[in-house]
C-alpha cells in the first residue's frame, strides 16, 4: 500500500494494489474509487484533503493486536509523513482483551 499527499494540489491519494486501474467512479464531490478489471479496490483519491483531515502530510499506520495465548497483546505502529521520513515503535499492551 502506498499514501501520498500533494500539498500543491491538495491531493491525497491511497494506492491498496498496483494492479492497473480499469474504472474510476465518483464517491462525493471530492472522492473517487478506483476498480480493476474484477471489480476489486485499487486505490482512492482526495481532492481538497486538508478539508477533511487535519494533517494530510503525516499518516499514522498502526496494526491492530492479535490475541497472544497469555492473554497479552502486541502492536507496531509506525508513524510516517508522505515524504518518506518513517519512526517506528514495539508499544506492548499489558492485561487481557476479554
Amino acid at each position: 500500500m502506498k499514501i501520498t499527499y500533494d500539498e500543491n494540489t491538495d491531493v491525497l491519494r491511497i494506492l491498496i494494489t498496483e494492479t492497473p486501474i480499469e474504472t474510476v467512479l465518483p464517491n462525493g464531490a471530492d472522492m473517487t474509487l478506483d476498480y480493476d478489471q474484477d471489480g476489486m479496490l485499487v486505490g482512492l483519491e482526495m481532492r481538497h484533503a486538508e478539508r477533511y483531515l487535519p494533517n494530510p502530510g503525516q499518516v499514522d499506520v498502526v496494526v491492530l493486536p492479535s490475541m497472544a495465548s497469555n492473554g497479552t497483546s502486541a502492536t507496531s505502529s509506525n508513524r510516517a509523513t508522505t515524504n518518506g521520513t518513517r519512526r517506528s515503535e514495539e508499544l506492548t499492551s499489558i492485561g487481557s482483551l476479554k
